[in-house]
């Protein structure tokens, strides 16, 4: 009875160290997979930053275009109008009289 327990503790303890080395190699493969997403994330926003700049000079551009052509920027646009009017003011309450008795 003693060499069966004998014989499956070698056997757990084999799978523990095999199981522990595949820790250690699952964990470097996920750092490898996350490394390569962080770098191809950087390159993805380094193009979009590229090209946000070029659309942003092509739009510089076309304002400074629009504005040769015309002389003179747009006058602004009026102000949108207000959903509710305004409130009126609120008068301010009036002074007790003198004679009058003290509110209780």
């Amino acid at each position: 009875m003693f060499d069966e327990l004998d014989e499956k503790a070698k056997e757990l303890a084999a799978k523990a160290k095999a199981a522990l080395e595949n820790k250690d190699e699952f964990l470097a493969k996920a750092r490898e997979r996350m490394d390569s997403a962080i770098a191809d994330a950087k390159e993805e926003l380094e193009e979009f930053k590229g090209e946000a700049k070029e659309e942003l000079q092509e739009f510089r551009a076309k304002v400074a275009d629009f504005l040769d052509r015309d002389g003179a920027p747009a006058a602004p646009a009026a102000p949108a109008a207000p959903d509710a009017p305004p409130a009126p003011p609120v008068d301010p309450p009036a002074a007790p009289a003198a004679d009058a008795p003290p509110a209780a």
